[in-house]
């Protein structure tokens, strides 16, 4: 994935969405973040299985790397894209 997103896709951002808010999204958001990525991820386009731990995530765990990672509305997202 790193190589393919380095040399094919170049992105300098990822927007990330998905279930497992606190597993999957997660580790994806780390690993686009230590790859130097800004993370954009929709907040109603998000879930878990367990919503303490989702809500915690999106309060506390992403808050703390509010430099790379942006949380929004999936509204915002297809409004940048307009």
């Amino acid at each position: 994935l790193q190589e393919t997103l380095r040399i094919v896709i170049a992105p300098s951002a990822l927007i990330l969405f998905g279930v497992e808010t606190d597993v999957c999204v997660l580790a994806s958001a780390m690993t686009a973040v230590d790859l130097g990525l800004r993370v954009i991820l929709p907040r109603d386009a998000l879930a878990s299985s367990v919503a303490a731990s989702h809500d915690a995530c999106l309060a506390h765990v992403f808050s703390r790397f509010d430099e790379q990672i942006e949380i929004v509305d999936s509204r915002d997202v297809v409004e940048a894209w307009r």
